[in-house]
């Protein structure tokens, strides 16, 4: 379950306006190309290999699933 407190570590990772937990965010970003909806409790936009390292750093740590997605 991601909490307040991994929403601010992961905000500090990628910066603020690149975690999103909007409804029509999760929802945009929660189904791949056969329209399957499986939904999100939050929507990170890493733009670095170092951000991507250190947020499955802290999933690994807080013990969260991330779900990989590339251009949709």
């Amino acid at each position: 379950m991601i909490n307040a407190a991994i929403l601010d570590r992961l905000a500090s990772i990628v910066g603020t306006e690149f975690v999103s937990t909007a409804p029509d965010i999760i929802t945009e970003n929660s189904q791949d190309a056969l329209r399957q909806v499986f939904l999100a409790e939050a929507v990170v936009f890493p733009r670095t290999a170092e951000e991507i390292a250190a947020i499955l750093r802290l999933a690994n740590e807080q013990k969260f699933y991330v779900t990989a997605r590339g251009g949709g």
